[in-house]
């Protein structure tokens, strides 16, 4: 019976062992399903960046193609509207070949020009006020000095329109601006010769 008894005794050592044997080789079993559930979820990730990817890329191209066609395109209302201006300088050349009358020729071109000024108004091109106006190198365009008794620095004559589209100077206006001097300075540059006196 005692032999019995023997054979029945288990080894602690034996079996502990055993134990945290099953438990490593369960939690290697847990961490290999969680590695291979987290190499599914990165593979996942991965095919939606690829997509995401070559979606901006197709993304970018259009919007190169839409930008590329609405520069190529967008003055086309503009253009329309000058194309009637265009129609009715035909119609007032095509009068002045029957009529030969210049006064109505000249009302005509004067209402043409009036529609042009509209339709630049429209599109937000005004002409720059410049006679009388403080020269202004942003504005003026200088391209002659005239002396002056009183004025200084100030647009006398404007030789060519200058314009602003919207808050931008789309062409400066090419001015002559008066150059105060004084009687001193007009003798110096012989431009002044009333006042001189002449001494023996």
């Amino acid at each position: 019976m005692a032999a019995n008894e023997e054979k029945k005794e288990i080894n602690p050592e034996t079996a502990e062992g055993e134990k945290v044997e099953k438990e490593i080789i369960e939690d290697i079993e847990i961490l290999k399903k969680k590695l291979e559930e987290k190499e599914n979820e990165a593979k996942e990730y991965y095919d939606l960046l690829i997509r995401l990817k070559a979606d901006f890329e197709n993304y970018k191209k259009r919007v190169a193609k839409e930008k590329e066609e609405f520069l190529e395109y967008a003055n086309e209302e503009l253009l329309k509207k000058i194309l009637s201006v265009v129609d009715n300088l035909e119609r007032a050349l095509d009068s002045t070949k029957e009529s030969k009358n210049f006064d109505a020729l000249y009302k005509g071109l004067e209402m043409i020009l009036k529609q042009f000024r509209d339709i630049l108004k429209k599109e937000g091109v005004i002409a720059i006020e410049s006679v009388g106006k403080p020269f202004d190198p942003v504005y003026h365009e200088a391209i002659m000095q005239v002396p002056s008794e009183d004025q200084d620095n100030i647009v006398v004559e404007e030789i060519r329109k200058g314009y602003m589209f919207k808050n931008k100077v789309l062409r400066p206006a090419m001015v002559t601006v008066a150059k105060k001097q004084s009687s001193k300075e007009g003798i110096e540059n012989g431009e002044d010769y009333r006042d001189w006196s002449w001494n023996d």
